[in-house]
């Protein structure tokens, strides 16, 4: 989603007094005789190394505009030592989206031999994409393999007062270099993550403030399983805090979005306020007991009725218009559900955060970057809404916006004044029980031993379950047959599906978090092996197949789990009377994870043998999302329980 505010239109009252209009743009340059970089051999060795990457900021007053504008610049130097290097530089885009206007662009390539070979700015195109914003894009002519690309870009854009620059790649880079620079009025503040260097500040001169960052080497680094690459990368974040020519008081706080963001979201009137009283008439909440209820039914409702458009303009945050037209963005259907609860009388709070899956809230750096999604926090049910998370339902929001901070919004009433108070608080996550994919499994062995005769009921709960629903409902009827069959066919590669059938096919408000519930039965001859009077029964397989965490190289990143999650077996096997297991204990294990004392991390499976009948339990589960990379091998460990757990096989002898 893009970001919440539209900047300009906020704060151009801040630089309609400075005294600096009429400042220059001072043009980028590069070497213009460089020759090829000399390198060592384990440099040579890689396939793709970043020479150089320099990023370059300048907000200057024009004496045409009445606000700063940025002349933005991205120079970089590639080294590319194979084919697959090759191919993955060889077109360079410019992003659009606010772009003003595209002051300059060079490319070159050099090759191993020391021929260069320069771009043809008429081989420049233009992209429109909807959602981006568009790009320019040019191919590089010329290069191969040994050789170099360098390339740099200016464009002018409207300025930004939030920005966020990655300095750490999936390839190893020799020299990156920030600087932003401004005129004196105006101050940054920056924050560096994950061990790149600080910012420092010089003044060149007694008009502009300067602000460097330089780094000599940066690794690489690579993209692991239960990870956030972004999350985990060096990187800068900055944002404009004082502008000394209107004011003291430091720009852009979290009250400042607070207020800004309240404003946005309860500019009802009363005329919209009457639709919204209407539309709740439809619903029906009148005739219900509980707010819970009413909330329930409401966002059932409208999540049914009305539907996500963010490529719709304005309109699509107009609550007049969101009501008749039933489609609203992210930020629409957030007002429409806030004058719902308004109406209904229910306290809440609207919360907006990022996905950590991109980049981890920093509750001590109010940088309005980070404020991309909206939730809503209800807290006399001590729950969330997702409001344009179509197929969730009140108590599920989306999980990675779950196990971060968010900025709490709550009104406060004064005698008759209503103010919005900002806090930023942890958006906790639901633990293991919430979220799971359980089997309950039958397992039987006729007297030909031909095929194990199975039958199966495997249940979902949490976002798992909503999601299911939410594809299910659209679904023509043989596909949702068709659904239904793959999620019991992946137990067994022969598996000859007979019956299944959904327990539950209508979902209202009042069941859509119970559990989306599949009832099988199949049979399977690749469970069974006979040699003479030995039947292996390959037990493991009857969980399905379960990936595998390699991890041949030193742990780089913590372990961030997507959600807390549990799968829960209970496997029942009915065995052949004239048959005796010879290793029964390969069934049990336990590799277990604790931290302060409680298990957070599990994998135990256990057995009893009564007679004929074999009870097998299995309990796996994750309830903690971040995990340090210190103790990886720990958690890799229960992962590959399940995958060990599933090359199990029981020898049986006939008596």
């Amino acid at each position: 989603m893009k970001n919440i505010y539209p900047v300009s239109i906020f704060i151009c009252f801040v630089f309609l007094s400075n005294s600096s209009m009429g400042q220059q743009f001072e043009e980028y340059t590069w070497t213009p005789d460089r020759v090829l970089t000399s390198l060592d051999k384990a440099e040579a060795d890689l396939p793709l190394l970043y020479l150089k990457k320099t990023i370059h900021y300048q907000y200057l007053y024009e004496e045409t505009e009445k606000e700063p504008v940025c002349y933005f610049t991205d120079h970089q130097i590639i080294r590319v030592n194979n084919d697959e290097a090759l191919q993955r530089v060889n077109r360079i885009y410019i992003p659009t989206e606010n772009m003003i206007e595209l002051i300059d662009v060079k490319a070159r390539t050099i090759t191993p031999s020391g021929k260069v070979v320069l771009l043809d700015e008429s081989n420049i195109r233009e992209v429109k994409d909807e959602e981006e914003g568009g790009y320019q894009i040019f191919a590089i002519e010329g290069a191969e393999i040994g050789g170099e690309v360098e390339y740099f870009y200016t464009k002018k854009i409207t300025a930004r007062y939030f920005g966020r620059e990655f300095a750490q790649l999936k390839y190893p880079m020799k020299d990156f270099s920030f600087t932003l620079t401004c005129p004196e009025n105006l101050e940054f503040e920056f924050r560096s993550y994950n061990g790149l260097p600080q910012v420092t500040q010089s003044d060149t001169s007694k008009s502009f403030n300067r602000y460097t960052l330089h780094a000599d080497y940066i690794e690489d680094l690579p993209e692991e399983a239960f990870s956030s690459f972004d999350g985990s990368r060096q990187r800068l974040d900055f944002k404009l805090s004082y502008n000394s020519a209107s004011s003291k008081n430091r720009l852009f706080t979290w009250n400042d979005a607070a207020s800004r963001i309240y404003n946005q979201i309860y500019s009802f009137d009363p005329a919209e306020m009457k639709d919204v009283k209407k539309l709740l008439k439809v619903v029906g909440v009148d005739k219900l007991a509980t707010a819970k209820e009413k909330i329930s039914k409401t966002e059932h409702y409208v999540k049914t009725n009305f539907y996500l458009n963010e490529n719709a303009g304005s309109e699509a945050e107009d609550l007049s218009t969101i009501l008749r037209q039933k489609f609203g963005n992210e930020r629409g259907l957030t007002i429409l559900f806030a004058a719902l609860l308004t109406e209904l009388g229910v306290s809440h709070e609207i919360v907006l955060t990022q996905s950590r899956s991109e980049v981890y809230f920093d509750k001590d750096f109010d940088t309005w970057s980070s404020l991309n999604d909206y939730v809503i926090y209800l807290p006399d049910l001590s729950s969330y809404l997702a409001p344009y998370a179509f197929e969730l339902r009140l108590g599920n929001i989306p999980s990675d916006l779950t196990a971060t901070n968010g900025l709490y919004i709550r009104p406060m009433k004064v005698r008759d004044f209503t103010y919005p108070v900002a806090e930023v608080r942890w958006i906790p996550e639901p633990d293991h029980t919430t979220e799971f994919d359980n089997l309950a499994i039958d397992v039987k062995i006729p007297d030909d031993l031909s095929a194990a005769i199975i039958d199966v009921q495997r249940s979902f709960g949490g976002v798992q379950a909503s999601y299911l629903k939410s594809i299910y409902e659209f679904l023509e009827p043989e596909k949702k047959q068709d659904l239904l069959e793959e999620m019991i066919e992946f137990l067994a590669i022969d598996a000859e599906v007979g019956n299944v059938s959904l327990d539950n096919k209508t979902f209202t408000y009042q069941n859509w978090n119970d559990p989306f519930v599949i009832t099988a039965n199949y049979k399977a001859p690749s469970y069974l092996e006979l040699a003479g009077d030995i039947m292996l029964f390959k037990v493991g397989e009857l969980i399905g197949p379960q990936s595998e965490l390699y991890q041949d190289e030193k742990r780089i990143t913590r372990v961030q789990n997507t959600n807390n999650r549990s799968y829960f077996r209970k496997i029942q096997i009915h065995l052949p009377p004239d048959f005796l297991i010879e290793n029964a204990d390969d069934i049990d294990m336990n590799v277990q994870v604790e931290e302060d004392a409680r298990v957070i991390y599990a994998f135990k499976s256990t057995h009893q043998l009564q007679n004929a009948l074999l009870s097998i339990t299995i309990d796996e589960f994750y309830n903690e999302i971040y995990f340090p990379q210190e103790r990886f091998e720990e958690f890799r460990k229960v992962v590959n329980a399940a995958a060990d757990w599933n090359k199990v096989t029981l020898v049986m002898k006939r008596k």
